[in-house]
């Protein structure tokens, strides 16, 4: 009788875990696309900041944005979701800008780019 339950128990098993990847759910690419446009909208609001340290380097939804640290948090917690959701990410070239506090707003000023030039982004 023992030896009858073992090959119930493994097929048991081998179908739970099945059922389990079966599970895993992808998705889609308009899904995908509307969360990584949460982060941007998330990241493209004014972040408000009083000292250097307030603002962070982003690296997702790309690496050109500003953050704050509350912000940043609320980025990664949408990140995650895109990640769970198992959605492709497109391929990206960071390289680290320069993130200061300027005038109360956290701001980007790209390497070899002087203060006060044109080419400065506000977050």
């Amino acid at each position: 009788m023992r030896t009858a339950i073992r090959p119930l128990v493994a097929l048991a098993l081998v179908v739970g875990v099945f059922g389990l990847t079966a599970c895993e759910k992808k998705l889609e690419k308009e899904q995908c696309a509307l969360i990584r446009k949460k982060a941007f909208d998330l990241r493209n609001q004014a972040q408000p900041c009083s000292t250097d340290q307030d603002c962070v380097n982003s690296e997702w939804p790309d690496c050109k944005g500003s953050p704050n640290k509350k912000t940043f948090d609320a980025i990664k917690a949408v990140q995650k979701e895109f990640t769970d959701g198992k959605c492709e990410e497109p391929k990206n070239e960071c390289q680290k800008p320069e993130i200061y506090c300027k005038q109360g707003l956290c701001v980007v000023r790209e390497k070899g780019t002087p203060e006060g030039s044109d080419d400065i982004r506000i977050n």
